[in-house]
């Protein structure tokens, strides 16, 4: 396969190979069958996805949305913004593909596959050529075996010839890009004056009765959530660990024990020069025995040095065999002798070699000491949840089993749903929070609860003692809470009136600058309230006077058209479109174009595999997805 590849490669355009198809597709529900048992996760028709083959799958859209948010997420973190139920989707698409791929008798030929992976940049040397480098670097970084690629690769091929039969050629139409570019393209010029609360003369103070009506139309925004009283155990290593307790002599002994892990292996930075044959190498190595520059002869084989870089490395990075063994024995800047690589014979150069090093017990011993003291705490840990769960085994309170094992017991007198306190603030210091707070507010008072993990080392024990059910808050409580409210709703209204009889005045043909000068005060230097005149502004702009509202609101009216916009700070905004300009010319750039083409070839094969589905059986064996994340192929685990 490797050879065809290379036959492929030479003077061909680089074309980005067209990815995963089914991970542009829109997320769709997963009917059919549930089933339980086996390795199966997904079969449609004679069609099946393994628990390895969606562990891939899963892995791959887990780092992509990783790279999107800049960390590295759980696979709690991933599935709180829907990962697992989208990856399923998009696993029970690419089968019924696959299946339809079969039943419709397509292939593709190893020449043809060949051809594909040669053109793929992923694989390619900066000359453009395929890289047998790149591709084992490719197949170590994903676990994959040569085989196992290439079967993937065959069946994303397969699907991209029914893409390529429904949608590929999708042109979107010329009236089409013309509305859309008259839409993006058009500008609008805006008259417009913010009227704020220094409008009014004096700011509206409500009277007991007034604060008191409003407290009774808004009774609703001034309830009080439930809240639950509860007791917790909290029992954390970190909490438990005593590093003043740990001798010099346990310190020591523990540093001789991790020698091995505390050495820094040897790396070598490795440059690898791939031969055609035996007899290329066979000459090469002639060459270098002549005297000649191995840099030199890297050129003349139409090679760039710099490609040659496998990266600074360590030992058990590279295929166990010749090639390592030649690379860690080999001389400074010498080239080796050809050994046998996977793609054919190599020769080697080390151009830099870092030596093995072993930290020292001063720099690590302070560490050191806090890990035993977490190591120790950990093991007590095990012998206090032994005692915690037999007490509560046998019915003894959560507050009852601290003080049997005098352990302390934290009191909460109220905490609810969001886990604020009864004075509404957040309570920060609650290991495994979120958990802990959905635990708390599935259970009542005198329940049989279990601990809840805090990590890897901890666990919180907690039990209800109390049920302080959701209730309207009295005016006694929320009296100045609700004369504020009163009077930041009064200060809208009344700004909102003025603004609304400017508007009024302009409509009925006075000039903008008159109407505001004759109602609005002059400001503390005399200066009247005048009107602004926008730039030129398309919808996407965001000048800094108006606000998305106010642009949205300009360009769904006619021109003259005169409008009241409520804004932030109770402030309002009196716009007039002053002025509307069509583009002269009505392009779309290519980019947006091609984009918007995608799309609707996207959705064009979202109803083509849809409208496969529905003729498909699907079944799905949820326990074989959840064993995937646990489960290795052979007796391997992940």
């Amino acid at each position: 396969m490797l050879e065809i590849i290379r036959g492929f490669a030479s003077g061909l355009t680089a074309k980005i190979l067209i990815g995963l198809l089914i991970a542009s597709f829109a997320l769709w529900g997963v009917s059919g069958s549930i089933l339980s048992g086996g390795n199966t996760v997904v079969r449609v028709g004679e069609t099946t996805v393994d628990t390895f083959d969606f562990r891939i799958a899963y892995e791959n859209q887990l780092n992509n949305l990783s790279q999107q948010v800049q960390q590295r997420l759980t696979r709690e973190q991933a599935n709180a913004f829907g990962l697992q139920e989208t990856v399923l989707s998009q696993v029970v698409a690419g089968a019924v593909l696959d299946e339809n791929t079969r039943k419709m008798g397509l292939g593709l030929s190893d020449k043809n596959l060949a051809a594909e992976l040669a053109k793929d940049p992923i694989f390619q040397d900066l000359s453009g050529q395929f890289s047998g480098n790149s591709f084992a670097a490719y197949l170590r970084q994903t676990g994959l075996s040569e085989q196992e690629f290439l079967s993937n690769r065959r069946k994303i091929a397969m699907r991209n010839q029914i893409q390529e039969g429904t949608a590929a050629s999708f042109e979107i139409s010329d009236t089409f890009l013309e509305a859309l570019a008259t839409y993006n393209q058009e500008q609008r010029v805006f008259d417009y004056a913010v009227i704020g609360p220094e409008a009014l003369e004096t700011t509206p103070e409500p009277t007991d009765e007034q604060v008191k009506a409003y407290y009774e139309e808004n009774k609703s925004r001034f309830r009080a959530p439930e809240y639950r009283a509860v007791d917790l155990l909290i029992l954390q290593a970190k909490d438990l660990a005593k590093p003043a307790d740990i001798t010099d002599e346990e310190l020591q002994a523990a540093y001789e024990n991790r020698k091995t892990s505390l050495q820094s292996p040897e790396r070598r930075r490795v440059e690898q020069l791939v031969l055609a044959n035996q007899e290329e190498a066979d000459q090469v190595t002639e060459r270098l025995s002549q005297g000649e520059a191995f840099d030199e002869i890297v050129i003349d084989l139409g090679k760039k040095v710099d490609d040659l870089d496998l990266g600074l490395i360590r030992a058990e990075e590279l295929p166990a065999g010749d090639v390592r063994d030649a690379a860690f024995a080999a001389e400074l800047n010498k080239p080796t002798q050809p050994v046998q690589g996977v793609f054919g014979p190599v020769i080697l150069r080390v151009t830099e070699i870092e030596e093995a090093q072993t930290t020292a017990f001063d720099e690590i011993k302070d560490k050191l000491r806090q890990e035993l003291a977490l190591e120790k705490a950990g093991q007590e840990i095990f012998t206090l949840y032994d005692a915690i769960e037999d007490e509560r085994a046998a019915g003894t309170p959560v507050a009852e089993t601290a003080e049997k094992l005098d352990l302390e017991i934290r009191k909460l007198p109220g905490i609810d749903a969001q886990g604020q306190d009864l004075d509404g603030n957040s309570i920060v210091d609650l290991p495994a929070k979120q958990e802990l707070v959905q635990e708390i507010f599935k259970s009542e008072p005198g329940d049989d609860t279990q601990a809840v993990p805090v990590g890897n080392n901890g666990y919180v024990w907690y039990g209800v003692t109390e049920i302080i059910p959701e209730r309207e808050k009295t005016l006694d409580e929320v009296k100045d809470e609700a004369k504020a409210a009163w009077t930041n709703a009064e200060t809208g209204r009344l700004v909102g009136e003025i603004a609304e009889t400017v508007a009024e005045k302009i409509r009925n043909g006075e000039a903008f600058n008159d109407v505001l000068e004759a109602t609005l005060e002059a400001d503390s230097l005399g200066r009247n309230v005048s009107h602004k005149t926008s730039n030129p502004v398309t919808r996407s702009d965001e000048p800094d006077d108006l606000d998305r509202t106010a642009i949205q609101t300009g360009f769904s009216a006619e021109q003259g058209s005169i409008h009241v916009v409520p804004s932030s700070y109770n402030q309002h905004i009196v716009l007039r479109v002053a002025e509307v300009r069509e583009p002269d010319e009505k392009n779309v750039d290519e980019a947006v174009e091609e984009q918007f083409e995608n799309l609707a070839a996207n959705d064009i094969l979202n109803q083509l595999v849809q409208d496969f589905q529905s003729r498909e059986s699907v079944s799905v064996n949820r326990t074989a997805m959840e064993q995937a994340f646990t489960l290795g192929r052979g007796s391997g685990t992940y």
